[in-house]
């Protein structure tokens, strides 16, 4: 077993390096009897007599502590060199957070979140992966991502933690110059006479759907979408009118020909969640999920209809 400090080392190079215990002890910053006390400690692990004390505070390496130098400076270098190589390591090392998303949520997610977390968690390092819901619930609970953004579709699997965002109120969107374009708010019964292009993705079909079933209607779905670019683009050439939650990122040409109207009676809105597996240290930790939490509420301001959680 190694007794011998660091500690001990540095005022036993010091004295030689200076010859004196006050010169010593001035170089460390510490008290003089401190250093005699450490000086003490390691000739008693030693059992040799190192230094010779000498009139006027000063001290010399005996031969015993001459024959010992070598080593012991050796000893702070191999330490000093163990510092710098663990902070190197520190330095490179990046915990790699897997995070997936609902496809049509990472234009609004991924860029402002993956600047955010190089500012604040400069360790940590984004690995971004964006599925329809079905697949990033079987991702979560195969351990092959550490959280998710989707919307809440109810079907959460065993011991995983969920905090609602915020949500997102549905609306309707369709051409300027649709007969119904001039209405404040429209009802479902009137959407669902009206040929429907439909965002058609795993989860939020049933959503929107489902809508109309509650009403006991069934429109003509006229055309189906996997992308929102594709479902506006639609609603602009005209090939139906929509219900989406989500404004649009950037302002493309056909988006100026699509206008947005209220729906006139209450709907359930659409939650959007961040979840992990809830379990005994877990990824990623407490302080990492509230600060992605918080930075998320603070952006969904710019997402669509939104009701703050």
């Amino acid at each position: 077993m190694v007794r011998i400090t660091l500690r001990q080392a540095m005022y036993f190079v010091a004295v030689a390096d200076h010859g004196t215990m006050s010169g010593a002890a001035l170089k460390l910053n510490i008290s003089e009897p401190a250093l005699a006390d450490g000086l003490r400690k390691l000739e008693q692990i030693t059992n040799l007599v190192l230094l010779e004390r000498l009139p006027a505070r000063g001290a010399r390496l005996t031969q015993a502590g001459l024959a010992l130098e070598s080593s012991i400076r050796q000893l702070l270098v191999t330490a000093q060199k163990t510092e710098e190589i663990a902070t190197k390591i520190a330095c490179n090392t990046q915990t790699i957070l897997r995070i997936g998303c609902f496809i049509n949520l990472t234009p609004y997610i991924l860029y402002d979140l993956q600047k955010y977390l190089r500012n604040r968690f400069p360790e940590i390092k984004l690995d971004f992966h964006e599925n329809n819901h079905k697949n990033l619930m079987k991702s979560l609970a195969n351990n092959d991502l550490d959280l998710l953004i989707a919307y809440d579709m109810g079907r959460i699997g065993e011991k995983i933690q969920t905090e609602t965002l915020f949500s997102l109120q549905p609306y309707v969107i369709m051409r300027e110059d649709h007969p119904l374009a001039k209405c404040k708010n429209l009802t479902l019964e009137a959407i669902s006479k009206e040929p429907l292009a439909l965002f058609n993705l795993p989860g939020s079909d049933e959503y929107f759907e489902n809508l109309f079933y509650k009403i006991k209607k069934n429109p003509s779905i006229n055309f189906r979408a996997h992308t929102m670019e594709s479902l506006y683009c639609a609603v602009a050439a005209g090939m139906g009118i929509a219900i989406v939650a989500l404004r649009r990122k950037n302002n493309d040409s056909f988006c100026n020909e699509v206008v947005e109207i209220p729906i006139s009676e209450p709907t359930n809105p659409l939650n959007i969640i961040i979840a992990r597996k809830q379990t005994r240290g877990s990824v990623p930790p407490d302080y990492i999920f509230r600060s992605i939490s918080s930075f998320i509420r603070e952006k969904s301001k710019n997402f669509g209809y939104v009701k703050p959680q």
